[in-house]
């Protein structure tokens, strides 16, 4: 059978996407990221998550810390992304089972 989700879902950013200027950005960095299941922004995207994966990242600011929706008195926290060899900048998700994204 085929499938049109996939077991792995991410966003991307080619380094002259960040900085235009054409000088090599050290990092990006993204406060919160969610993927649904439905086009309408709705539904759990949260079961079946394996791991989280990235093209990098500075200390302490793990792919993790992008899935943390912020709650209320909650210090706000982020991924810091580092390119990896080709330049491009990453972060997803990686799920125990096929998972469409809408």
């Amino acid at each position: 059978p085929t499938h049109a989700g996939r077991t792995k879902w991410r966003v991307w950013a080619a380094n002259e996407m960040l900085n235009p200027a054409n000088s090599a950005a050290k990092n990006w960095m993204i406060y919160d990221l969610q993927f649904y299941t439905s086009p309408s922004c709705t539904g759990p995207f949260n079961q079946h998550i394996r791991s989280y994966v990235n093209s990098g990242h500075n200390f302490g600011q793990v792919p993790e810390n992008a899935f943390d929706a912020p709650r209320p008195n909650q210090r706000a926290t982020f991924w810091s992304g580092t390119p990896d060899g080709a330049q491009a900048f990453w972060l997803g998700v990686e799920f125990d089972t096929w998972v469409d994204i809408g």
